[in-house]
């Protein structure tokens, strides 16, 4: 009898902690579209990757300025996410490519 009530107990944190990844997802996919809005890309991107690229620390200021919530701010896993070379960095193309599928899904 433990062992099946720890399993649920288990079970049912990992339904929570999946809801909370797609409420994230979503809630990091409209700020970052709030937060382009009427801005050159490519120069917002440069403020925030002064190398070209942007690693985890800058992301993470991204996010922040975005306004994403603490609780969503994962700037390791949303670099993971759109990272197409898998350099644990993102390029310039990388984002565009990310803002350019985030105007594709509002179709």
């Amino acid at each position: 009898m433990k062992i099946y009530l720890l399993s649920r107990k288990r079970l049912f944190l990992l339904f929570i902690l999946i809801g909370i990844v797609y409420c994230c997802e979503d809630e990091i996919k409209e700020k970052l579209k709030l937060f382009g809005k009427g801005k050159n890309l490519k120069e917002l991107f440069a403020k925030y990757a002064p190398s070209g690229f942007m690693d985890s620390d800058e992301m993470d200021k991204f996010l922040l300025d975005a306004d994403v919530s603490d609780w969503c701010r994962w700037p390791t896993i949303v670099i993971e996410k759109l990272d197409l070379d898998n350099d644990e960095k993102l390029a310039w193309d990388e984002v565009e490519t990310a803002f350019k599928s985030f105007r594709h899904e509002e179709l």
